[in-house]
């Protein structure tokens, strides 16, 4: 473990120095090889909060001083194990501060974690200053902390604002998503495929479209060894089978496609309990809005 002397120094390490000690194995440098990985998990207490870019390599910068780093930076299906989330290694390429924003270490700027994991959302907490909209029912008034409970009205914006002008009272659709059919496939001698795109559909309202997706969010457990995935990746689990977790945009998510072996199938499984595979679909927009889905998934027996 660093002492407070040695993070400091870190902090102050330039980046002709960083480059040194890259090419010469500095101690205090953790190098992981991604090379044929779908996942890496971190130490434990790792943080990706101060991410940076150098020649091509993305370097963690830890609290005791420790860097990792990611030689294979171009990979973007990799997940990143936090401990507390897994991370796409895209997320962390994009918000790492560039080569040419910093000087030494301590110009690397936080990148908070839920930053990070939904890309849009502000970086400040919950002290920020709050402006009072007009029509806020204190505004204006003098609160005592000694005086008893006030029932303030709320007025016409409130209504408006939630309960809508001309449409009696029915806000938007905003986004929905909906189950068309059944994601099944049938057991044969080749590779059989599943696109969940196929009968997961997402529905917009008039005022919007596919563009207004922030990020789709796809998991399914309980993968055979030997399926693959399009887009995302896969985790090993303990029983032996692979989840997979997808975070993309609207194209990736039409894109996805889910191959499994030969001979496989839900209805015969010799490696865990049979049954249809678990997944879950989660859409968020780039007003905020959710939506979620539950779904199974199902390769039925040849014959």
């Amino acid at each position: 473990m660093s002492t407070s002397q040695d993070q400091l120094t870190t902090e102050q390490l330039s980046q002709a120095v960083l480059r040194h000690m890259l090419e010469t194995g500095a101690p205090n440098i953790l190098v992981v090889d991604t090379n044929l990985l779908a996942s890496v998990k971190l130490p434990e207490g790792a943080i990706v909060e101060y991410p940076l870019l150098l020649d091509g390599y993305l370097i963690l910068v830890q609290p005791d001083g420790t860097l990792i780093v990611f030689p294979n930076a171009t990979e973007t299906s990799l997940l990143v194990d936090t401990g507390m989330a897994l991370v796409p290694f895209s997320r962390l390429w994009n918000v790492a501060t560039p080569e040419n924003e910093w000087t030494t270490l301590s110009d690397v700027p936080r990148v908070p974690l839920h930053f990070i994991l939904s890309l849009g959302t502000p970086h400040q907490g919950s002290a920020d200053d709050l402006e009072l909209i007009v029509g806020d029912p204190l505004l204006g008034l003098e609160i005592n902390p000694l005086l008893p409970p006030t029932d303030y009205e709320f007025g016409d914006e409130l209504e408006r604002r939630y309960a809508g002008d001309k449409d009696d009272g029915t806000p938007p659709a905003g986004l929905q998503i909906v189950l068309k059919g059944p994601l099944v496939t049938a057991e044969t001698d080749a590779i059989t495929s599943i696109r969940p795109a196929d009968q997961i559909e997402i529905r917009f309202d008039t005022a919007s479209s596919a563009s207004s997706v922030s990020e789709i969010r796809v998991e399914v457990s309980g993968l055979p060894i030997g399926a693959i995935a399009s887009h995302g990746g896969l985790v090993a689990q303990p029983d032996g089978t692979n989840t997979l977790i997808f975070i993309g945009s609207y194209a990736e998510f039409q894109a996805l496609t889910l191959s499994f072996p030969t001979d496989f199938s839900t209805a015969s499984r010799t490696d865990i309990a049979s049954g249809p595979l678990s997944g879950t679909i989660e859409v968020v927009s780039n007003t905020g809005e959710t939506e979620a889905l539950d779904f199974p998934m199902r390769i039925t027996a040849e014959g």
